[in-house]
């Protein structure tokens, strides 16, 4: 049993996604939230669904994708603290302002966007986006 981004249930008996294929319908890949022996850990699921006599047979091929949560979850973080325009604490006085490019950067990684992406939508090299995120 495991949750979407949302926390609705998913892949249970009768899951939607099987619905989908055995209505022939295609079936898209897609990101949850699956509890394990060490805790809960996102992953990314693509799927293949197999004719069989009796109908389609659905194949859900899992892939570890908790660090890309990570990492947005970290940057989503840091876009709410940098644009609070407040002052750093006490304790984080050597903590480095974002500079207004690392604040568009940073605002365009939490929307999922490649560095390629960035690049073109910020008139960057790809070497130069990089290098933001390094810096973040």
């Amino acid at each position: 049993m495991g949750e979407l981004e949302e926390s609705r249930p998913f892949c249970a008996h009768g899951c939607s996604v099987m619905h989908l294929a055995q209505e022939r319908h295609p079936v898209s890949s897609f990101e949850m939230r699956i509890s394990t022996r060490t805790g809960k850990r996102w992953v990314s699921v693509s799927n293949l669904t197999v004719e069989s006599e009796v109908g389609p047979y659905l194949v859900h091929l899992l892939r570890d994708a908790q660090a890309e949560h990570d990492t947005l979850d970290m940057a989503k973080g840091l876009i709410r603290l940098s644009s609070k325009g407040e002052a750093p604490s006490p304790r984080r006085k050597d903590a480095p302002a974002l500079t207004p490019r690392q604040r568009e950067v940073l605002k365009l990684l939490s929307e999922d966007k490649s560095a390629r992406e960035i690049g073109s939508e910020l008139y960057l090299s790809q070497a130069t986006v990089r290098n933001h995120i390094r810096a973040l």
